[in-house]
């Protein structure tokens, strides 16, 4: 796709051969690109734009690069943001909403995935197909995430546990085993926007376990240990998606030893 819209493009400045082709025409080129910049995607796309002509060098269709002339692309790392402690009130006040038509049961069931997503950390299609085994006698999650294979294993609060165990006894607390475990995590998703609607909080449900990571760093839990508690394979991963909390979480650890000065 690249290669021909690089081939249309060329063709429309009235460039016929390679060896005619420019950084200058490049740039333009790729200014017209739907990418957004400093991400991922536009980084992969210029790779390949640059092994074509690199390419194109080794295999003397051209004399010199036009493509080593290309800017680097820095990717912007997306910081992930949490949910506030106002935020969450508002989430969990809007579950009781008469607005929202649920049964009592419905209600439990959408509050107990809230506060097991926020305190456990887990993503949206680990809780929604939890097994009732996972959560041992000591407020503990002990799992393997669907989505890495990874094992977690994080205790959470007392109330949060008991809440669960309050649910329906099953296999498991959201899901029947017989749905595909997708389709289980999309209805806890439509039960998560409906909430985020009532209580005009712009969301997903991944920023659960943001909060839940943000809110650990923020205590002053090491990386490693957060990293751990998520899954994540590496603490690269853990770092990329958090590196301005652990900065917020050291400002504070600052604060606390500058105050043991006085």
């Amino acid at each position: 796709m690249l290669k021909k819209g690089l081939l249309v493009w060329c063709n429309s400045r009235g460039v016929i051969f390679l060896q005619d082709v420019r950084p200058t025409l490049l740039i333009q080129w790729r200014n017209t690109w739907t990418f957004r910049a400093k991400t991922y995607s536009f980084r992969v796309h210029q790779g390949v734009v640059k092994t074509f002509f690199k390419w194109c060098l080794n295999s003397d269709l051209i004399q010199t690069n036009p493509a080593e002339r290309l800017p680097k692309v820095t990717v912007d790392h997306d910081q992930k943001q949490p949910f506030s402690p106002e935020e969450m009130d508002k989430i969990l006040q809007a579950v009781g909403s008469e607005n929202l038509q649920w049964d009592d049961l419905k209600r439990y069931r959408v509050r107990a995935v809230i506060l097991l997503m926020r305190w456990s950390g887990l993503a949206c299609m680990d809780a929604a197909t939890l097994e009732r085994s996972a959560l041992d006698k000591h407020d503990r999650i002990i799992c393997r995430r669907n989505k890495t294979g990874s094992h977690v294993h994080v205790r959470i609060p007392k109330y949060v546990a008991d809440t669960l165990r309050g649910l329906p006894d099953s296999e498991y607390f959201f899901w029947d085993g017989r749905m595909q475990k997708s389709s289980a995590a999309n209805r806890v998703q439509d039960w998560l926007r409906a909430v985020f609607t009532e209580a005009g909080v712009k969301g997903t449900s991944h920023q659960f376990r943001h909060t839940f990571a943000v809110e650990m760093l923020k205590k002053g839990v090491a990386l490693e240990d957060v990293s751990k508690l998520l899954g994540h394979k590496t603490t690269g991963v853990t770092e990329k998606h958090y590196s301005a909390w652990v900065a917020a979480r050291q400002e504070r650890l600052d604060k606390v030893v500058q105050a043991a000065w006085d």
